[in-house]
């Protein structure tokens, strides 16, 4: 599973995003609100927040984690759904890829605040594994935190805990899924994604 930290900064100027590139910095432009995927810096263990963003007045750093996974051929699998940390509740993606992504892939997108909960599920071993990831401001670098929260058998889910299950039973029947390419565990959109 893959997890960074971006930066979404609202009604930003065509320069930063020029600036950006030229620094080979990903970025991407919305609808007047730029989208950018800081560098991780492998010394710090922790997501730059580069200078020409640092003093911006509408900066906000949310976490970019996806939905992924499924089971080969054989039914032996792992997934991960994205949910809220109060709730449990599914979230909205902001993109799910054409024709379903990659087998066993990446299969819808999420941009959450500062804080999200992951559900994985193995096959292998049949647990269900709880995070919640949280972004912390650190000077000039935003770490991003992983605290496990319980794992274990999804029948054995705590009862303080119990708001997760509809995403844990998702999570399951995903890493089931033969050669997924698919969402399971997400708020459709007007649209239908």
């Amino acid at each position: 599973m893959k997890i960074e930290v971006v930066a979404k900064i609202t009604g930003a100027k065509q320069d930063l995003i020029s600036r950006l590139l030229e620094q080979n910095i990903s970025s991407r432009a919305e609808d007047g609100t730029v989208f950018i995927g800081l560098p991780f810096s492998v010394e710090d263990s922790a997501f730059q927040v580069i200078p020409e963003i640092r003093d911006l007045p509408n900066v906000e750093l949310l976490i970019h984690v996806a939905e992924s996974g499924g089971a080969k051929a054989d039914g032996q699998g792992a997934a991960t759904v994205v949910c809220g940390v109060k709730s449990g509740g599914a979230l909205q993606p902001y993109h799910i890829p054409v024709g379903g992504g990659l087998t066993r892939g990446e299969h819808a997108y999420f941009l959450v605040g500062n804080s999200v909960v992951t559900i994985t599920a193995d096959t292998s071993t049949r647990s269900i594994r709880i995070e919640q990831h949280r972004i912390v401001i650190e000077d000039k670098f935003a770490a991003l935190y992983t605290k496990l929260v319980w794992e274990g058998f999804r029948d054995d889910l705590p009862e303080e805990l119990e708001h997760y299950s509809a995403a844990a039973l998702a999570a399951e029947k995903k890493s089931r899924h033969v050669d997924c390419r698919t969402p399971h565990y997400m708020i459709k959109s007007v649209n239908g994604n």
